[in-house]
């Protein structure tokens, strides 16, 4: 079935979100999303993404650019909305995948719990699950079914060494587009 599909890599300048080293949320966000877009045209869906370079959409206000992520996504009526960040934490210890919904989407969270098990899947990464949210905008004012990927922890060395593989952003891609197929 051919669908509309938002893609939002996360953050983007001034806000490069997590930071370990010269490693950027960010930029690996802009990383995977290119290579999604591309994997997810492939398999005949149209793809929008919220933004294509490395600033974000509105400088300088994160909330008004969190809504205007939302509003890309309702303005294109997309069908999905996948946004994608990396996680980080002051112990390093802390690893793994874990999938956000909005809170009181049925549809959401399903489409979180199969993005979750190709990733799970492809990857043997630690499984922290899917997690409902009725505070993450991004989620909350979109009209679609949509969630938020966290695709590892940028400051695990484990994480870490899977996410900065060549291979990574393409066979991420990849997992996350079958969990949209199966939807």
């Amino acid at each position: 079935m051919k669908r509309i599909i938002c893609i939002d890599p996360g953050h983007g300048e001034p806000w490069p979100g997590a930071v370990f080293g010269d490693i950027k949320e960010s930029e690996f966000c802009l990383d995977v999303g290119n290579f999604l877009s591309r994997e997810l045209q492939r398999r005949g869906h149209i793809v929008v993404q919220t933004r294509y370079t490395s600033s974000a959409i509105v400088p300088g206000r994160l909330t008004e650019d969190l809504t205007r992520r939302a509003e890309i996504a309702n303005q294109i009526e997309a069908d999905i909305f996948l946004s994608l960040h990396f996680n980080s934490h002051p112990n390093h210890e802390a690893n793994g995948v874990e999938t956000w919904y909005f809170k009181h989407s049925t549809k959401g969270r399903y489409l979180a719990e199969l993005i979750q098990n190709q990733l799970i899947k492809k990857f043997k990464m630690r499984n922290r699950g899917i997690k409902g949210s009725r505070g993450l905008i991004v989620l909350k004012k979109t009209l679609m079914p949509a969630v938020l990927i966290e695709l590892g922890f940028i400051t695990n060395p484990r994480d870490r060494n899977i996410m900065t593989a060549s291979v990574y952003p393409e066979r991420v891609a990849c997992a996350i587009a079958d969990g949209v197929e199966i939807f």
